[in-house]
């Protein structure tokens, strides 16, 4: 199939020789080839409506990435990934360190590190969940902001019901929040134990 735009290039094909302008003239503006055959220019008025369906979905894909990218980056969003992550990773192992490390500020990061490293000197309790076995359930409550620190409250939850509130204290650290310490209530704050 061969068809002559209106600058006289030829084009042959639906995407034979020719360049590129061409082909985009024929799929945006296929009204510009005079003597183009009909199934060609079917084909044409598919393809253009496919790319306009393509681009308005990307930009809702673009706006719900960059929805998630924020929404991810609250001290809620952060707490509920590191007690997902800490509770799937049981237990002060440095590897679990290591798997944690991302929601924590360098700080808190370098002392845990420097912690699982040591001899242990006693019952060996999880530093998140403050227990040698993992709770049954848990649950992040709504984050208390006050300029660049954010407090958010786990409830945890073991057999027969035995509860407890841990109090997980964030901080903003170059526009990400960071888990900078846990507070275990009249257990006093993981950082006393490091």
């Amino acid at each position: 199939m061969r068809a002559i735009c209106d600058e006289g290039v030829i084009f042959s094909g639906p995407f034979g020789r020719g360049n590129l302008p061409v082909v985009l003239a024929l799929i945006f503006k296929s009204n510009e080839c005079k003597k183009m055959p009909a199934d060609v220019h079917q084909t044409m008025k598919f393809i253009r409506a496919l790319l306009i369906l393509v681009l308005l979905q990307s930009t809702t894909w673009l706006a719900q990435g960059q929805m998630n990218m924020t929404n991810h980056n609250t001290p809620v969003a952060v707490t509920q990934d590191l007690y997902d992550t800490a509770y799937q990773n049981f237990g002060p192992h440095p590897r679990n360190v290591k798997r944690v490390g991302p929601y924590l500020s360098p700080q808190l990061y370098d002392r845990l590190w420097y912690k699982v490293g040591q001899p242990p000197s006693g019952p060996q309790k999880d530093f998140f969940f403050c227990s040698e076995t993992p709770p049954s359930d848990y649950s992040v409550g709504k984050a208390d902001i006050k300029g660049n620190r954010a407090r958010v409250n786990v409830k945890l939850t073991w057999g027969l019901g035995i509860k407890t509130d841990v109090g997980v204290l964030l901080k903003l650290n170059n526009g990400a929040w960071q888990v900078d310490d846990i507070d275990y209530g009249i257990f006093g704050r993981l950082s006393n134990y490091l």
